[in-house]
């Protein structure tokens, strides 16, 4: 089993792959997903969601949002201008 990390806005897909870790800084702090976090949902601040794909780290610039985490996957839904 893996974690998906979806980034979408209103109008396009942004990303969508297995990863090993995603992070993003959410209005109450910093927030790092590993496969089997605990559900939450989290307001996101403008800034990077941050991840870690086959060893490689990468980042996708977001205009805030929301991020909805379950054990296997994050759903980030950016503002349009992401």
């Amino acid at each position: 089993m893996a974690l998906r990390l979806r980034i979408m806005t209103p109008v396009k897909k942004l990303f969508d792959s297995e990863v090993e870790y995603a992070g993003f800084e959410a209005v109450d702090g910093s927030v790092g997903i590993m496969e089997g976090h605990t559900p939450l949902a989290a307001v996101l601040k403008k800034g990077a969601v941050r991840y870690l794909r086959g060893g490689t780290e990468g980042r996708i610039d977001v205009n805030g949002g929301f991020a909805k985490v379950m054990p296997d996957a994050v759903c980030v839904f950016a503002g349009p201008d992401a």
